[in-house]
């Protein structure tokens, strides 16, 4: 590096630099480590640079069922399979950059270790009869081994859906009308986060930038919401009621209602929406009646704006036409059938050989169906999630997983989803309940 470029650079605050360089991908990153000695200490020193802790590729998706306790997890190919395993009868809440957060606390599947959160304190601010909370978790370890917890208000279904009835027949009248008026959501938003830095929930109030949703009144709480977030440069995205998304500012304590792109508005909770990570930031999406599947991204660019971009619009109905030819190379555990509870899982040998195929998931060079191959989808599609680093979208049709190539509308077919046997115990109310692909983060302390 030349004097006069070693100045220029010196020129940048600290924060500056490091934002300019966590954009550069590791490979780059390593490079700028060995620029000059001031970029090595600002890298190493804000954790830059971790290839070998840092969640950086997809190991595979968990998968919770309908009438299992056990979580199962659908492995790709060349994933160390030992220990990534949630404990029986978890109910995930959220998980975020490889950690995951259930009723009871913070756990990592990578490295087994987990911890025990609290009692949150009552909903501050909020009648609790009209209002309940869902947990949300933040977590950057590029920016700090630190995660925080968000107790985020959602309006009660039962208080104010169209057609229903207050949940308690004796609430005041006058209360349940003035709620039903109040801005949706309020201003300042007085929420109860806990940080693992501290120990301990504390109350922070976040001021609204930018107009409400709407009034209580006028949010569709029957549409069906996914409680999952996103976590993306210093702010939790959530979803909310009438497919708004909050975007809750981790440093500034300052909120936005983000306004859902028009096309799903008009759905009015006709459809399942799903938020999520993928290679260009924040995506929103879901599949219309004509197996469209729409994505979007958040604009980078209108920040002011809050705004969406439409990014792809790929018709789906010309991959559900016959059977496939052969069944994917992921591999699903089969927790529930293992050997040692007398049922009848994977033979250990068969997924030793089967996970030694590739060191890694090349979704560049992988099983590629055609149209001759497409896949049998009279029940449907579903989207389980985006993978974070590429955009490509994980689906389920038929009992089978799926990754969608957005960019080149590529479809492999990973695996059958549903567990041995899992349709004698279920029954015709088999079905997937949450779903996420998973990066595991070896870092070892929580």
């Amino acid at each position: 590096m030349g004097r006069q470029e070693e100045d220029m650079s010196a020129l940048l605050p600290d924060d500056v630099l490091a934002a300019v360089l966590r954009r550069v991908a590791p490979r780059g990153l390593a490079s700028c480590r060995c620029a000059c000695r001031s970029w090595r200490a600002l890298i190493d020193g804000r954790r830059l640079l971790r290839a070998d802790l840092l969640p950086r590729s997809v190991a595979g998706l968990f998968l919770c069922y309908y009438e299992l306790d056990l979580p199962e997890f659908l492995a790709r190919p060349g994933a160390d399979l030992a220990g990534l395993t949630l404990p029986r009868a978890t109910v995930v809440q959220d998980h975020c950059n490889g950690l995951v957060l259930d009723w009871h606390g913070v756990l990592n599947p990578a490295t087994g270790r987990r911890a025990y959160l609290p009692d949150p304190p009552p909903l501050p601010a909020l009648p609790e009869e009209y209002f309940l909370e869902y947990d949300h978790l933040a977590f950057d370890p590029a920016e700090s081994p630190h995660y925080q917890v968000f107790s985020v208000p959602s309006i009660l279904p039962a208080a104010f859906g169209r057609g229903m009835v207050a949940a308690d027949p004796a609430a005041d009248p006058a209360v349940h009308a003035a709620v039903s008026r109040s801005e949706w959501p309020p201003s300042p938003l007085v929420l109860s986060v806990f940080s693992s830095r501290t120990g301990r929930w504390e109350e922070r109030s976040f001021v609204r930038e930018g107009e409400a949703a709407g009034t209580v009144a006028d949010m569709d709480y029957d549409s069906e919401v996914a409680q999952h977030s996103v976590c993306w440069q210093g702010a939790l995205y959530v979803h909310r009621e009438s497919d708004f998304v909050f975007r809750i500012s981790l440093l500034e304590d300052t909120y936005r209602a983000i306004k859902p792109p028009k096309e799903i508005e008009a759905l009015r909770g006709q459809s399942l929406v799903t938020l999520g990570r993928s290679q260009k930031g924040v995506y929103i999406a879901f599949i219309d009646s004509k197996r469209h599947l729409c994505v979007w991204t958040f604009d980078d660019d209108a920040r002011d704006k809050m705004d969406w971009k439409q990014r792809y619009r790929c018709d789906l109905s010309g991959l559900a036409l016959a059977t496939p030819r052969r069944y994917g190379r992921w591999i699903l555990q089969n927790a529930n059938n293992s050997r040692d509870e007398g049922g009848n899982g994977n033979d250990d040998e068969e997924v030793l050989a089967l996970a030694g195929q590739e060191t890694e998931w090349d979704s560049d060079d992988e099983d590629i169906l055609g149209t001759e191959d497409a896949i049998q989808g009279r029940y449907g599609f579903t989207i389980l999630g985006f993978h974070p680093y590429k955009e490509i979208v994980f689906l389920h049709t038929s009992f089978r997983g799926l990754a969608y190539h957005l960019k080149s509308s590529k479809l492999e077919d990973l695996d059958d989803l549903y567990p041995k046997n899992y349709n004698d115990v279920a029954g015709h109310c088999a079905r997937i309940e949450n779903a996420f692909p998973y990066t595991p983060c070896w870092m070892g302390e929580l």
